[in-house]
């Protein structure tokens, strides 16, 4: 079972940059953004949230779990990353990083 985002995890990078942006999304925008909505587009905005964003949530959090039980074992990640390093040293790739 291959991890596929928005299923299992929501992508985030290390530097949280788009945080807001996933906050946003998922608690609709505030009453100032429909505000200038409604008066840009001149329409009748009234949605504050993303409908069903909490069973969303949910079920994105609840796949997330399965996931780890039964895919995402220590023993499965350790002999991926052991795969990957291997890939990386016969490429020369760690050596010129370490050079570096």
């Amino acid at each position: 079972m291959k991890l596929h985002t928005r299923l299992h995890y929501i992508p985030l990078s290390a530097s949280y940059a788009e945080l807001y942006n996933i906050h946003a999304y998922f608690s609709g925008p505030s009453p100032s953004t429909l505000e200038a909505a409604n008066a840009n587009l001149k329409s009748n905005l009234t949605t504050s949230a993303h409908l069903g964003a909490d069973e969303e949530l949910q079920r994105i959090a609840r796949a997330g779990r399965q996931w780890k039980k039964t895919i995402g074992r220590v023993e499965d990640m350790e002999g991926a990353f052991l795969c990957i390093l291997s890939y990386l040293a016969a490429s020369g790739f760690l050596q010129t990083c370490l050079l570096t």
